[in-house]
């Protein structure tokens, strides 16, 4: 079998055909075909690697190259295209072997320079006799191109990191092509995620409305600046080109009143025909110019990938897939959109910017926006569900399914399924897991093992907010919260849910005006006298009696068992001295879990994304004892906690522990936050069974006064 070699290889070995061509014979139509066509061939959407595998003497084979071949090239002559298929199938190609010989190996090393023109490659070996590229760097180093006046000390500069590229990649020798592929998507795939308690951690929530902001500004026409619409109307270009056709109308006057026997007759029409011939160039040029803004200005058709995809909990930085035939109009248009504060690097299929934090204020804190990372990579339609695969999967996932691929005796690439040189599918990520036999699971599974687990369970249906019936966690006026009961129901009444606990602060929580005892029996006696007044009002509802219990900093609860015995939802929860030992804040824990009345831990590891980290309390502990005592452990479903993370809802599933999704709202509105609990108890692969609050309120009640009986052996 061919040794592999990647597109950029490949595009490599066409352009020095190229230049070869242009330094031997001069610039030519030949020499400008190859170039363009060295050009798509470094951003085509398909491995043209793969393509090594053919056998020559294979006729289906062969004719499925060409095929494919004509598709991605048929706009080029046959001879440009003759040439390219030499150059994949042998890695060079007999023009290029004929000007290797023709030149001497010093041109061919120069010419192997992107950074140098053919005509600087000629200066460098004529004027000043460069006879290697150990030479030129040493000449670059001293500073003495610049002192030609030929090249610039940035020019200088350039040269030394590109001999230095070509050392390293040298000593390194070749890699295999999928190496040089997986290298196109690396910057996502290293990316790093920062601690909770990191200022630049955006938790999903806002993460996920400023992508959104992102993408509707793409989806809109650039809008040009004025500044830029004044230096248009004072350009050089346009100057000059007012200038020419004043000259041309000078010009023809001139000659109206000179008569073709004048001496000057001739040269003034020679001087006319080279303006009219500038003015054409320039026509030209302006033409090309305003095809090119109008493309720049176009709307761009741009997804969501990374880590936002997949709706982690805690984001560093945002990625995007631009659905494009033009890579580098849509890098130039997202280049001059308002939310790039600088362009940090760029590569042939990416781009990686700054964003800049005056374009959007982050709607669920009060935090100022950081000045976080923007990364859009570059996909043809033709390819676009392999590289979204890649892009929406960690590194460890999408190395699985290649393995995958490759038990079948097939390629999967960021360009593609493929059975050697025949693609079996590219466009669509169904399919590519249609192909490899398994169910496709939601982007939100593919990391770790989840995936795999959810597959192998037989693809159940992940929960959808629609399933939750309640939310058990909230806060009303009696408390710290801004929202009455009243209101609170409506709100509820508003989103289709079914029941709700109110469950106001016990009084131990710093800075609250909490319920003692004697206030919370209160509170519930005028709860039931609201459930009374919506049963004869024909509402279908059903509020519940409850309450957060703090669970004190020396341990025991802020209320007394015979209280709490008479509510219909307890949930218990740590305010203070979070910053105690492990074995302190689990010995407090453990209070709660032995209580026959708390029915769930909420917020139990206390983090607040881009503020605290998390307590010292282990997810191994908290369900352990969960499934020991009977109890839930709450989704907080409040933006910046998220809290359980995904890794305790996953262990959680494991044990069979019951979530209760519930969003500690303070206010109606915040009771919309059970989606941001539902995005991320998906991203665990919980089921609505996993849910406790799927279920319906009698079947709730009659979950707590089991175990409530169970506890204390039938005395309630």
């Amino acid at each position: 079998m061919a040794q592999l070699m990647s597109n950029s290889k490949i595009a490599t070995a066409v352009a020095q055909t190229a230049r070869l061509l242009e330094y031997r014979e001069g610039p030519s139509f030949v020499t400008k075909e190859l170039a363009d066509i060295a050009t798509r061939v470094k951003t085509l959407d398909a491995p043209l690697a793969l393509f090594s595998y053919i056998e020559l003497d294979d006729k289906e084979q062969v004719a499925a190259f060409d095929d494919a071949l004509n598709y991605w090239f048929g706009d080029f002559s046959r001879d440009g295209v003759w040439i390219l298929r030499e150059t994949i199938l042998t890695h060079t190609n007999p023009i290029r072997d004929d000007m290797l010989e023709a030149n001497s190996p010093v041109a061919a090393e120069l010419l192997a320079l992107s950074t140098l023109s053919v005509d600087a490659a000629r200066f460098l070996r004529r004027a000043l006799g460069v006879h290697s590229l150990v030479q030129l760097k040493r000449l670059c180093a001293a500073g003495a191109l610049e002192q030609t006046g030929n090249f610039s000390e940035s020019d200088e500069r350039d040269i030394i990191e590109e001999i230095q590229r070509k050392e390293n990649d040298s000593a390194k020798g070749d890699e295999e092509w999928r190496v040089d592929e997986l290298e196109q998507i690396a910057p996502i795939f290293n990316e790093r995620t920062p601690a909770t308690d990191d200022p630049s951690a955006i938790f999903f929530p806002n993460a996920d409305a400023l992508a959104d902001a992102i993408i509707d500004d793409l989806a809109e026409p650039l809008r040009a600046s004025m500044f830029k619409a004044a230096t248009d109307f004072v350009s050089k270009d346009a100057i000059n080109l007012a200038r020419d056709q004043a000259l041309g109308a000078l010009g023809k006057a001139r000659r109206f009143f000179t008569s073709p026997t004048s001496p000057n007759y001739a040269k003034l029409r020679r001087e006319e025909e080279e303006r009219n011939r500038a003015q054409a160039e320039r026509r030209a040029v302006q033409e090309a110019e305003n095809m090119r803004e109008n493309a720049v200005s176009q709307p761009l058709n741009v997804v969501k990938v990374g880590p936002i995809a997949r709706g982690s909990e805690i984001i560093g930085a945002l990625d995007f897939l631009i659905i494009t035939d033009r890579p580098e109009i849509a890098f130039e248009r997202v280049q001059r959109s308002e939310f790039v504060k600088s362009v940090d690097a760029r590569g042939d299929r990416w781009i990686k910017a700054t964003l800049d934090p005056q374009f959007f204020e982050m709607p669920y804190n009060s935090r100022p926006t950081p000045t976080c990372q923007l990364t859009f990579y570059a996909v043809s339609e033709w390819a676009r569900g392999a590289m979204e695969l890649a892009l929406t999967s960690t590194k460890e996932h999408w190395l699985e399914l290649q393995r995958r691929a490759k038990e079948r005796g097939w390629q999967l690439t960021i360009f593609g399924l493929y059975d050697g040189a025949r693609r079996i599918t590219s466009s669509q990520v169904r399919r590519i897991y249609d192909k490899l036999g398994v169910a496709e699971p939601p982007a939100a599974l593919r990391h770790g093992d989840l995936a795999w687990k959810w597959i192998d369970d037989g693809a159940p249906k992940l929960i959808e907010t629609t399933d939750l019936r309640a939310d058990m966690h909230m806060h009303t006026t009696r408390s710290d919260g801004i929202g009455s009961i009243e209101e609170m129901v409506d709100a509820a009444l508003d989103l289709g849910l079914s029941y709700i606990a109110i469950t106001d602060h016990s009084q131990n929580v710093p800075g609250v005006t909490g319920l003692g005892d004697v206030e919370f029996l209160r509170l519930w006696e005028q709860i039931d006298r609201q459930n009374d007044a919506l049963r004869r009002e024909g509402e279908n509802f059903r509020i519940l009696k409850g309450a957060e219990v703090d669970i004190l900093e020396d341990g025991g609860l802020d209320l007394k068992d015979d209280t709490m015995r008479r509510a219909d939802w307890i949930v218990a929860s740590i305010h203070v001295a979070r910053e105690q030992s492990r074995n302190m804040i689990e010995r407090r824990y453990m209070d709660a879990f032995r209580s026959p009345y708390v029915d769930a831990i909420a917020h139990p590891t206390e983090r607040v994304i881009g503020k605290e980290a998390p307590m010292k309390v282990d997810f191994e502990f908290l369900c352990e004892n969960a499934k020991k005592y009977g109890k839930a452990l709450e989704l907080n479903s409040q933006p910046r906690r998220l809290d359980l993370p995904i890794e305790g809802l996953a262990l959680a599933k494991q044990y069979r522990v019951p979530i209760v999704i519930s969003t500690d709202a303070h206010a109606p509105d915040q009771i919309e936050y059970l989606r941001f609990g539902v995005d991320h108890a998906r991203c665990a692969g919980l089921t609505p069974s996993d849910v406790l609050n799927a279920a319906s309120w009698e079947d709730l009640l009659e979950w707590r006064n089991a175990r409530i009986r169970a506890a204390t052996n039938g005395a309630d």
